[in-house]
């Protein structure tokens, strides 16, 4: 994985408030239930985002989260390096130090232009991007017969998670 499980939990949580239709915050118990994200590391994610910008919550019985920005303007590069850190997208495939190209690993020659490219893509690829991209997936994939899905109350439609979890996992 070329980013750690935090990312990859805030990029769900942003496209996941992105594709609904809904106006105002978004309940985090509701957020949990449609990504299927423990509420706890939710929350978590959450307010790391509310920190970087990309979010606002709100507290109270109305309260909840909902994005800072259009997600036009958030790039998935973004969200690494905020999550990750702004080093992020420099990272050795082996995890040894930064890649600045002084010390050469073994894969530095094959992995550096790899990196460059990924690179590239994820600050060119949006939130809402992603986000209307996931419309066109199918529902449950046909290893999720079965999976019975609980869907919110609040504009978000069924097998959403799966919808978000695939677009996410192709990153």
């Amino acid at each position: 994985m070329l980013y750690s499980t935090s990312t990859k939990y805030a990029i769900i949580l942003l496209v996941e408030l992105a594709a609904r239709k809904v106006v105002g915050p978004v309940g985090a118990s509701d957020l949990s239930r449609t990504t299927r994200l423990p509420r706890h590391f939710l929350s978590k994610v959450a307010q790391n985002l509310v920190k970087s910008g990309f979010l606002r919550s709100s507290k109270g019985r109305k309260g909840g989260y909902e994005l800072a920005r259009a997600p036009s303007r958030i790039t998935i590069a973004d969200v690494v390096r905020a999550v990750d850190g702004p080093d992020a997208l420099r990272k050795c495939i082996f995890g040894l130090f930064p890649c600045a190209g002084e010390r050469h690993c073994p894969l530095h020659p094959t992995w550096n232009p790899l990196r460059r490219q990924i690179a590239k893509f994820l600050k060119h690829t949006t939130i809402s991007q992603l986000a209307r991209s996931i419309v066109s997936l199918p529902m449950k994939p046909s290893w999720a017969e079965g999976d019975e899905e609980e869907t919110a109350d609040c504009g978000a439609s069924e097998g959403s998670f799966y919808r978000v979890e695939a677009c996410v996992c192709a990153l």
